[in-house]
């Protein structure tokens, strides 16, 4: 086995093809990867520093697996490990080895998202004693074919102060606060909000990338307004906002366990792509 401790372009073609064709099975899905491998190409040419996060390991010429990462703020989400044949112990703890020799110095958490049915990476994250935070179901929908016609409110200066508290009381260890929201918006991210009396009840933040792949990345509900179909009128009005945008698929996850969200979601057109596990690491420094 050959490693190469820091993937360049001229390893790119061939990485991009080997991600592709792994992450479009279940058994070796990554959920912080894509699967066309076109997208992932141009994702990765566009960020030098996750192209160099990749250690890529070759029998003879033919990739066996990869591990790159993303980074943001303190966090690394990975992308991988992606393992082609059998699990090698070896070979997965140099993998590891050489990755944190890698890491920025500023990293706290690193986060693994994978298929359930991934059981290479599930037990390799277990292996280096990754804690188990989540079980999430992703459910996808064409935005195009949704018929509903809410029309959508985007979020207004007056209700940043509450959208800010709302947020961080509903989801107060999530990956993005409040005010890091506020500071994303732009054409492509929104905050789209369902007001009453002139409250601020109910918000959804969407994204879209460069690609036109549309994300609900959060959908919260004050819990006194809850069941009075807040929740539906701010997924038909998401899916109006991606109409317009025109998105070619909308995904969001959600917690495995929520089956009243999952059914919200199926009764607004969306349907069960995935079950995904999601660990983090604390690096002790």
């Amino acid at each position: 086995m050959k490693f190469t401790d820091s993937a360049t372009v001229v390893d790119l073609e061939n990485l991009s093809a080997f991600l592709s064709e792994m992450n479009s099975l279940p058994e070796y899905h990554i959920g912080y990867c894509g699967t066309n491998q076109e997208e992932i190409y141009n994702t990765i040419i566009k960020d030098p520093e996750l192209l160099k996060s990749f250690i890529i390991v070759k029998k003879g010429e033919k990739i066996i697996s990869a591990l790159g990462y993303d980074f943001y703020d303190e966090t690394i989400e990975l992308w991988g490990p992606f393992i082609r044949e059998e699990y090698n112990t070896e070979m997965t703890t140099t993998l590891w080895a050489k990755m944190l020799t890698k890491l920025p110095k500023e990293v706290k958490y690193i986060l693994g998202y994978c298929n359930e049915k991934n059981f290479k990476c599930i037990t390799w994250l277990v292996d280096k004693k990754f804690d188990l935070s989540g079980k999430h179901t992703v459910l996808q929908i064409d935005p195009q074919s949704h018929k509903d016609s809410a029309g959508f409110h985007l979020l207004k200066d007056e209700y940043f102060k509450d959208f800010v508290v709302l947020h961080n009381n509903l989801f107060p260890n999530t990956y993005y606060t409040g005010m890091q929201i506020l500071n994303k918006l732009d054409d492509n991210n929104a905050v789209l909000v369902e007001t009453i009396d002139s409250s601020l009840v109910g918000y959804a933040f969407v994204t879209q990338d460069s690609l036109k792949n549309g994300n609900v990345e959060f959908i919260g509900v004050n819990p006194r307004y809850q069941k009075k179909g807040i929740g539906y009128k701010l997924m038909n009005g998401a899916l109006d906002w991606f109409k317009l945008k025109k998105s070619r698929e909308v995904i969001l996850s959600v917690n495995a366990n929520n089956t009243q969200a999952i059914n919200l979601y199926k009764k607004v057109g969306f349907t069960i792509k995935d079950e995904m596990c999601s660990y983090r690491f604390k690096l002790e420094k």
